[in-house]
């Protein structure tokens, strides 16, 4: 039998195992808890972020990109054209920027017509929005996207209790929160999901339920494996089990 390969994204570099030490090496580089649930079948999380409104600015300069700095990517269009430049990819607006040839930083344009975008340690696919490469083999991709969601404003009282304010709308960004103008005895609460992802045969993306595995690994007990397995798809680690599973 040939060996399974599979590549995956550990953050900061790309691995290949083969299937002799794949399941000891996934639990020891993701072992790290995304978030919890009693749902067994979910395949998002969601994380509350309270930030200080003196803290505001050094929150979003620490979260709004995906690198430290603009970095040398590939951008693959459609149409089989390929650009090259620095970019980053903006959490916030949920959209690439780049730095062009005036030294400004600028938002990707038209990103419906680009197929992927590939970094030097990383990778990003394109179905209506964008998926960041978490693993991927012979058959199939699996991708993660994280989106920030304003939730609510408060202001704090004695000792430090918040007490809300008026109510702050839901945005799926903030890149408008100057207009709040947040003092010192302000804080913002913001909701980070982090959803997974599995790209089917046709190309498209769509969420890493179990019913979504099983249509694109049809003739795999995959529920069962999950259930003696006590796997929990909020979980990366969990996820990557039933993937490499899936694949074998």
């Amino acid at each position: 039998m040939t060996a399974l390969i599979l590549y995956y994204n550990s953050g900061n570099k790309h691995l290949i195992l083969s299937n002799k030490i794949l399941f000891m090496k996934f639990f020891i580089l993701f072992s790290f808890l995304l978030f919890t649930s009693v749902f067994l079948f979910a395949q998002a999380s969601t994380e509350n972020i309270i930030i200080n409104g003196r803290d505001l600015d050094n929150f979003i300069a620490k979260s709004i990109h995906k690198f430290p700095s603009f970095t040398k990517a590939h951008v693959h269009l459609k149409n089989g054209e390929v650009a090259v430049g620095r970019f980053n990819y903006d959490y916030f607006s949920v959209n690439f920027m780049y730095i062009n040839e005036k030294n400004d930083t600028v938002a990707l344009a038209n990103p419906e017509d680009v197929d992927y975008v590939s970094f030097p340690v990383d990778s990003f696919f394109y179905d209506n929005k964008f998926y960041q490469w978490v693993a991927s083999s012979e058959f199939a991709t699996l991708a993660v996207r994280y989106t920030y969601k304003l939730a609510r404003k408060d202001n704090l009282g004695a000792y430090g209790i918040a007490a809300p304010t008026e109510k702050v709308e839901s945005h799926n960004t903030i890149l408008g929160l100057g207009r709040y103008e947040l003092e010192g005895n302000e804080q913002i609460t913001f909701e980070k999901t982090t959803t997974y992802y599995i790209r089917k045969p046709n190309g498209k993306f769509v969420t890493a339920a179990i019913h979504n595995f099983d249509m694109v690994f049809p003739n795999k007990d995959l529920e069962g494996y999950m259930k003696k397995n006590k796997l929990n798809l909020k979980k990366q680690s969990d996820i990557l089990d039933l993937f490499v599973y899936a694949n074998q």
